[in-house]
């Protein structure tokens, strides 16, 4: 008898999920097929490998359950499919893949094509279970889409220990996917340790991609000092140049890395290499990008200020016509020739006022006495001090340039931890939502993200779907998981679906008060932070009972953010914003400047307190898509709290400080002494200040604010 179509919440499905053996067996007895499936494919062996239920799983083998029936998650192209091995391999359960082997199941699953056991062993850094398919016999060089390996998986996700199981049992170190061998996607990540255990094995240090790019130009460009360092110790070329001219210092200065071009400098970099088309140096490209840092950087290094691309443009020609003020000033002052002329004929002062950058035209072309440009480079760096805007002194507006600067401080982090520097637990958010659309074209773009949120990293409050999924309309969960997990690019990620669809938010009150229970419970979740990006109009008992018990259980260290309401004016902000000590949050546009839609009034018990906001508005969350709202506001400032949090425990903040910032006061002490005054007790929140120089200044800062707490 075939099997039937049933769904993920079938109760044979349900009870291998759960692990209920007595269930299962009755059910069996009853006549229910072993192999009934959801239209996807998922059958009782999936869910029961999936959740390391091993008695279950026995018993389906028992009753003849399929060992290569196949999960294929839906709207996917091409398709992925996955055996109970497979699925057991994701997560690492070496008992069931015991039984699975001992019983047939094939090893190599998913060859050709897709990934194998070993290699989903290996991404998910499972080293016993990659060593028990060893063992048994697994191909360690098997190879799915484009020739990716074990090796390359598990260099890719950071997962030394993986790496150095499969070189030591064969695994080709040079082989390539996509061109790049498993050293290039260690650099790709910042993984310093896989990098170090693929060098101690004789990778090869200069391999080059298909672009001629070596480790060190990838782990230039993508931002990674800890990886630079390692592979400059170990004798990487640091002049090397692809075909097409590019040097690791050309890559660090197109990127805006101003320590990555000082470890190059530092180390031999020439400061003059060309990109052969267009015949650009390092300083042309800093001074294009705006990074007024990193054009002081070189030409303190000697760089040539005239040095001109294959059009006869300066540096000073491309900071003019991108607008770049700050740049222009700089170069100005060191006495950049502004009359110069590309082949075109045009001056800097053309070029600026072609692309009607009038502030930057009125420097030049006659540069003004050098007393007025030092006056007015300093009257930008102090209204930056007091605005939160220096990236707009250094030519980046909009709030794209707001979230990439943030992306510059989550390296930094990253390259803490992958340093040794930050040997600490990240921090843990629970995004509560609509859940999150795993068939999201970011995460086809970048699929590493997606296991982010997969496995134990999801639950479905609202129903039964063992992976993540988001019905509403609008996709609102996926919005503000995408947001928060760019912005806590560093900290772990938790979904949990508490309606499907925005129209059922407002009678969903019992699985918001389940998610918190089940976020804060140090034998599930047990996160650092909980991400409400919505409210309800009338006060519900069961999630103010869930958050002040979440208090209680945690002795206050667990903090609450939530969208405050959007309807401006009209309606006073909502529960549980509202609730104290639950930080509301309201949108600003990219300055700071509270709009007006996004800044509800307080409620009655919360009049003349401090109401802090941040970026809420045209916000992007993907390359095509923006949105708006407090609910957007929320993520981002849920995020850049956790990054504080991450960085402070990184550089070794005293363990009061550290435990104090995890707290609702020390959350509110650290906004109310670094958010700028914006008037009529509004806030606006940035880690601006707390960032600048590198960071440097992160720990004393945080620490004085939180000595001001009892």
């Amino acid at each position: 008898m075939a099997p039937e179509v049933s769904s993920a919440s079938d109760p044979l499905i349900i009870a291998a999920r759960t692990g209920r053996v007595q269930v299962a067996r009755r059910l069996l007895a009853a006549g229910t097929h072993p192999d009934i499936h959801s239209a996807a494919g998922w059958t009782p062996l999936h869910s029961a490998s999936w959740n390391d239920n091993p008695e279950v799983v026995l018993l389906l083998i028992q009753h003849q359950a399929s060992l290569e029936a196949q999960y294929q998650q839906p709207n996917i192209s091409p398709p992925v499919r996955r055996t109970a091995l497979q699925t057991a391999a994701q997560r690492g359960h070496v008992k069931i893949a015991e039984i699975l082997l001992d019983a047939g199941a094939n090893i190599e699953a998913g060859a050709p094509g897709f990934a194998t056991p070993l290699v989903l062993a290996a991404k998910g850094g499972h080293t016993a279970f990659a060593e028990l398919l060893l063992d048994r016999g697994a191909n360690v060089n098997a190879q799915y889409a484009d020739n990716c390996t074990a090796l390359h998986a598990a260099a890719y996700t950071g997962h030394a220990a993986v790496v150095d199981l499969l070189v030591r049992r064969g695994a080709e170190i040079e082989a390539l996917f996509r061109s790049r061998s498993p050293l290039h996607k260690a650099a790709e990540r910042g993984h310093v340790e896989a990098a170090k255990v693929l060098l101690n094995h004789n990778a090869s240090i200069n391999a080059r991609s298909d672009f001629g790019w070596t480790p060190l130009h990838i782990a230039a460009k993508e931002g990674y000092p800890a990886m630079v360092i390692l592979l400059l110790d170990r004798g990487a070329e640091v002049n090397c140049r692809s075909p097409s001219g590019w040097s690791p210092l050309n890559l660090a200065a197109d990127n805006g890395h101003g320590d990555i071009v000082r470890l190059l400098l530092h180390n031999g970099a020439s400061r003059e290499t060309m990109i052969d088309r267009l015949g650009l140096t390092a300083l042309h490209q800093a001074a294009a990008g705006g990074y007024t840092d990193i054009v002081v950087l070189l030409l303190n290094h000697g760089a040539d200020i005239e040095a001109r691309s294959r059009d006869d443009s300066t540096p000073l020609h491309l900071a003019a016509s991108s607008g770049h003020i700050a740049v222009v000033a700089t170069l100005l002052e060191r006495n950049a020739n502004a009359k110069a002329k590309t082949k075109a004929g045009k001056t800097p002062h053309d070029l600026a006022n072609d692309k009607q950058h009038h502030q930057v035209s009125s420097l030049l072309p006659a540069p003004p006495a050098i007393s007025d440009l030092r006056f007015a480079a300093i009257n930008l760096n102090m209204e930056n001090q007091h605005d939160g805007a220096s990236f707009l002194a250094a030519g980046k507006s909009g709030a794209g340039a707001w979230l990439s600067r943030l992306d510059g401080y989550n390296r930094l982090i990253q390259a803490a931890t992958a340093s040794g520097k930050g040997a600490v637990p990240p921090v843990r958010i629970a995004v509560l939502d609509t859940g999150c659309d795993s068939n999201a074209r970011y995460f086809g773009m970048y699929p590493d993200q997606l296991d982010r949120i997969q496995g134990d990293h999801w639950h479905d409050f609202a129903g039964s779907e063992p992976t993540p999924v988001d019905e509403d309309t609008n996709k609102h969960g996926t919005m503000v998981s995408l947001l928060l997990m760019r912005v806590a690019r560093n900290a772990e990620i938790f979904v949990a679906r508490i309606a499907r669809t925005g129209s059922e938010l407002q009678a969903s009150a019992d699985n918001v008060a389940r998610a918190i229970h089940h976020a804060q419970d140090p034998t599930k979740w047990n996160v650092d932070i909980v991400c409400m990006s919505f409210g309800f109009r009338q006060e519900s008992p069961p999630i103010r009972e869930a958050i002040g018990r979440a208090f209680l259980d945690r002795n206050s260290s667990i903090v609450f953010f939530a969208a405050a309401a959007n309807n401006g004016a009209n309606e006073r902000e909502l529960f549980p914003a509202y609730l104290h000590p639950v930080i509301s949050v309201r949108g600003t546009d990219n300055q700071g400047a509270f709009v007006n839609a996004y800044d509800p009034p307080p409620v009655p018990m919360n009049e003349g307190l401090p109401l802090y906001g941040t970026l809420g508005e045209n916000v992007p969350y993907t390359s095509t898509e923006t949105s708006s709202g407090c609910s957007v506001a929320t993520p981002i400032m849920a995020g850049m709290v956790a990054m504080v949090m991450q960085w402070v425990a990184c550089n070794a903040a005293s363990k009061r400080a550290q435990e104090k910032l995890r707290t609702p006061a020390g959350v509110l002490e650290l906004l109310k002494s670094s958010a700028v005054n914006k008037g009529n007790n509004r806030y606006y929140a940035h880690i601006w200040d707390l960032f600048e120089n590198e960071g440097r200044n992160c720990v004393q800062l945080v620490e004085a604010a939180m000595l001001r707490l009892p």
